[in-house]
């Protein structure tokens, strides 16, 4: 097929003064009457070379249309960018590498502009005129980027070509998700016309709740025959990964990857539940005025591998995981098997925050103790550490897994009491089986005269927590206030029961001291801080 690029009339002579040399040549050669020739009876006519013009392959414009376009862009010259783009289309609309290449530039332009004198000037302004406003095409661009894929993929299916289908596909697929990520893999975008500019700045997505199907079960993302029959952009999206996957070895492990964690878990796992706005993390509890959510949630340590809990239909719902979408089982396989590379430990990490999630921390243990096996643990180094030498710290495997088999304790906030009235400390703590406590009395005198110090240097703005009776103990802790503190008046301890999941545990610990002032309350727990 031979395209038809438009070439300014100054480069159109280039091309065809070989051309019109060669038919001057034949002119000048021919013998006129009355004229003489230097060539001789019999002598062979050698015609000049034929000049052919080969039209410009798709993938030569798409790499033209990329280097003009940076150039535009180095030169912060977005509003140019766009009505090239939609020039070069409509010069080679049947051309699908050529399609994608405009695919490629809306998934990378810059998404703001001004709105002046009824039209949109992508790009910012040093001085915007009177009167401009500020919009945002998010949106819009996402979805024409789409609009241009969905021709691009129809044009490509009938290529019978497999040069460059697999790198095709895969870049296809990270356009789909976008800048919104894999929070709205349930909508289906509309390629049938375009959204409009938006005068605010776009909102974070909240992640959507999977649909019920017409027989009251979770519709779960399938793979279609084609990207035509997709049912959402999930559906899209692993259609584009099956083909690049088909084409191209070089894509299976991290297309099994997005499939299982950012799909099947994503949505079918508890945190969809624990990251709602719904959800109350202090109290583990999902308002909705059901009280088989409360026992839901509540027996969440209790699921099985095969078993979820997930917002399903607008609500929390307990279901069965399929063989196919148990993302579970999926994960294990990654993580154990060579062939997905660095993906086995990303798999690994995927499946320590799902029994995170799931309050089952010792299985969520196992799967950091891995890490740090495979990793070598104290991988980290400190660079500010004394003496200007680098000291080893743990790894944040290490640290994420000490977060759970670790001793660990803490303070709720407590109130001043009156002389005379019981007071009682509200401790949490995890895993410890003793913790001892010690008082000392605060030097209140020092205390005020550093606080009123600090108010006469007319401070601006003033710190809260400076001027906060509630945070003076925090601050002597955070800034090293020994200063303040005067003698021991009391030393105690209290023996633990603690849970043998690695929940943790509250206690009221009464305080032995009836005697009016302030005192710093600091606890050790055994085997930790």
């Amino acid at each position: 097929m031979t395209l038809a690029v438009p070439v300014p009339p100054r480069i159109l002579l280039l091309f065809f003064l070989p051309l019109v040399a060669g038919l001057l040549g034949q002119l000048a050669a021919q013998q006129r009457p009355g004229e003489s020739t230097d060539r001789k009876p019999g002598a062979a006519v050698v015609p000049p070379p034929a000049t052919t013009w080969i039209a410009p392959s798709g993938r030569a414009i798409a790499s033209q249309l990329q280097n003009t376009v940076s150039g535009l862009d180095r030169a912060k010259k977005y509003d140019k960018i766009e009505p090239l783009v939609e020039r070069t289309i409509s010069l080679h609309s049947n051309d699908w590498r050529v399609l994608f290449q405009g695919a490629r530039i809306y998934a990378q332009l810059e998404r703001s502009g001004y709105w002046i004198n009824g039209g949109f000037r992508r790009g910012d302004m040093d001085r915007p005129p009177k009167g401009a406003r500020r919009v945002h095409s998010h949106r819009r661009d996402h979805a024409r980027a789409l609009q241009l894929l969905d021709r691009a993929i129809r044009l490509a299916s009938i290529d019978g070509s497999t040069v460059d289908k697999a790198s095709f596909y895969w870049e296809a697929a990270q356009i789909l998700v976008g800048d919104k990520g894999y929070v709205r893999m349930y909508e289906l975008t509309d390629l049938t016309k375009l959204p409009t500019l938006e005068f605010h700045e776009p909102k974070v997505l909240d992640r959507e709740s999977v649909p019920l199907t017409s027989e009251g079960i979770p519709q779960f993302f399938a793979t279609p025959l084609s990207w035509g029959e997709a049912r959402n952009d999930g559906e899209r999206l692993l259609w584009l990964l099956s083909r690049a996957r088909t084409l191209s070895d070089e894509y299976e492990a991290e297309a099994e990857f997005i499939e299982t964690a950012h799909l099947h878990k994503a949505y079918l796992g508890v945190q969809t539940v624990t990251e709602n706005p719904g959800y109350n993390p202090q109290t583990r509890r999902y308002v909705d005025g059901r009280e088989e959510t409360e026992a839901m949630i509540a027996g969440v340590d209790l699921l099985s591998k095969t078993e979820s809990i997930a917002m399903v239909g607008g609500r929390v719902q307990k279901f069965e995981l399929p063989e196919s979408y148990n993302f579970i089982s999926r994960l294990e396989e990654i993580s154990r098997s060579p062939r997905y590379g660095d993906y086995s430990m990303l798999a690994l990490e995927e499946l320590a925050e799902i029994f995170e999630n799931r309050r089952q921390y010792g299985r969520a243990a196992q799967y950091w103790k891995l890490m740090v096996q495979q990793t070598g643990g104290r991988s980290m180094k400190d660079a500010g550490s004394d003496n200007g030498k680098a000291t080893p710290v743990p790894s944040w495997e290490e640290a994420r897994l000490n977060q759970i088999v670790k001793s660990w304790g803490r303070f709720e906030d407590v109130q001043p009491v009156q002389v005379g009235e019981p007071l009682n400390l509200a401790y949490w703590y995890r895993n410890g089986r003793q913790v001892t406590f010690t008082a000392h009395r605060v030097d209140v005198a020092a205390l005020v005269a550093d606080l009123l110090t600090y108010l006469r240097s007319d401070p601006f703005p003033i710190d809260p927590t400076r001027i906060s009776v509630s945070k003076m103990g925090l601050n002597i802790v955070r800034e090293g206030g020994d200063r303040y503190l005067k003698e021991k008046v009391s030393e105690w301890s209290q023996a633990l029961e603690p849970s043998d999941k690695h929940w943790d545990s509250r206690i009221e610990v009464p305080v032995p001291m009836d005697v009016p002032g302030a005192f710093l309350v600091e606890a050790k727990i055994d085997g930790g801080h």
